[in-house]
């Protein structure tokens, strides 16, 4: 179920809106994560790449202002995630990609290793393969 992220709860949540947004693309109708232009100045510009990689998944997701708009879908995501050596963005997208059937490729799976080394073969593991 979709939800609002509220400007209070934003400080406690900033490095995870990457792997939440991205986990609102599989909520029913649209999540808001309000107040979040902080992710513009991290080390790309997360906003904008988490958007940018949701449509490139064949989801829907709108930067409004500083809030982010993401809609939930039923659609397999199959695509290219671009990274721009960001780590949050690379294993957000990492894990949305282990939607049963997806087909999702992440362009610099390495650059996980500046948060969590082993984090590729660690979601190998978790899958099974």
């Amino acid at each position: 179920m979709a939800t609002e992220v509220t400007p209070r709860e934003i400080p406690g949540l900033i490095d995870e809106i990457p792997m939440l947004a991205a986990l609102a693309t599989r909520a029913r109708g649209t999540t808001i994560f309000r107040e979040v232009g902080e992710l513009r100045v991290k080390e790309s510009d997360r906003l904008g790449l988490i958007a940018e990689n949701i449509r490139r998944l064949g989801g829907h997701a709108e930067v409004q202002g500083d809030d982010l708009h993401v809609e939930g879908t039923n659609l397999v995501p199959a695509g290219t995630v671009h990274t721009e050596a960001d780590h949050r963005i690379a294993m957000a997208f990492a894990v949305l990609g282990t939607v049963p059937g997806a087909r999702v490729r992440v362009d610099n799976m390495a650059c996980a290793a500046v948060s969590f080394p082993g984090f590729p073969a660690m979601l190998k593991a978790i899958r099974g393969r």
